[in-house]
C-alpha cells in the first residue's frame, strides 16, 4: 500500500500465512510526516467558542499489528492473539 494521507506519506503491507497449524497475520506502516499530537491552546472559554486553536506536531513513525489464531478440533474452540 502506498498513499498520501493529510499531508503524511504513507507505505505498508501485509502478509497472512500458516505456521504449522496456526494461522498468522501481520501489518506494517510507515507514516513520514504524520500528525504526532494535536494540542489545544487553552484560552478563555469565550474567545475558544470562536477561535478554537490547535497545534499540530508532525512527525515519522511504523506502526504494526501480528496475530495468530488456532482452532482445535474440540468443538470447534478456536484461540486468537493480536499485538498491536
Amino acid at each position: 500500500m502506498v498513499g498520501r494521507f493529510d499531508g503524511a506519506d504513507a507505505v505498508g503491507g501485509s502478509l497472512a500465512g500458516y505456521f504449522a497449524d496456526a494461522g498468522i497475520t501481520g501489518e506494517v506502516l510507515y507514516n513520514r510526516n504524520a500528525i504526532v499530537r494535536a494540542l489545544v491552546l487553552r484560552y478563555p472559554a469565550s474567545y475558544a467558542a470562536l477561535h478554537p486553536g490547535y497545534v499540530y506536531q508532525r512527525g515519522n513513525y511504523v506502526q504494526g499489528t501480528v496475530g495468530a489464531s488456532y482452532g482445535f478440533a474440540w468443538r470447534n474452540l478456536t484461540l486468537s492473539g493480536e499485538v498491536y
